[in-house]
Parts: structure tokens; sequence; C-alpha cells
């Protein structure tokens, strides 16, 4: 029983150390000039729309562009099929 209140005691320090490392880290991106501070436009919010949702949007457009590309050589291969089946 012991065991379980150390780790969770040593969980929690880590979380804690983490959490304020990552705080300070987004403090000091949002202090970066012509920015406003942690509650202007460039503060976390604009961190989290440029950078986390920006590389969601850029995935989603390579995935969409992959989809494409696969639809049209799916439909030439089918277009192809059916004009050699017509042939014959």
């Amino acid at each position: 029983m012991a065991d379980k209140g150390s780790g969770l005691l040593t969980g929690v320090i880590i979380g804690a150390v983490v959490g304020a490392a990552v705080t300070f880290w987004l403090v000091e991106r949002s202090n970066r000039p012509g920015r406003r501070g942690i509650g202007g436009r460039g503060g976390i919010i604009g961190f989290l729309k440029d950078e986390v949702f920006g590389g969601v949007r850029d995935y989603i457009q390579q995935a969409i562009d992959q989809g494409r590309e696969t639809a049209e050589s799916t439909r030439s291969d089918i277009e192809e099929r059916f004009r050699e089946e017509q042939e014959e």
C-alpha cells in the first residue's frame, strides 16, 4: 500500500513540473515581439489556432489530396478496363 502512495505522489510531482514547464514555454512564446501576451490575440488561443489546428489542417489537406489522387487513379483504371471490355 505504501508503494502505491509513493507512486501517486511521484506522478503528481512530475505532472506539476511538466505542467509548469509547458506554461512557462507558452508564456515565453506569447511574449515574442508583435504578440500581446497570454490573453491577447497572439496568446494561448493564437498558439492553439496556429500550431495545433494549423497542423491538423495541413494533415487533413494532405489526406484530401491523397484521396483525390487515389480516386483519379481508380477512375482511370476502371475506365480503361471498361474500354477493353467494350473492344472485346
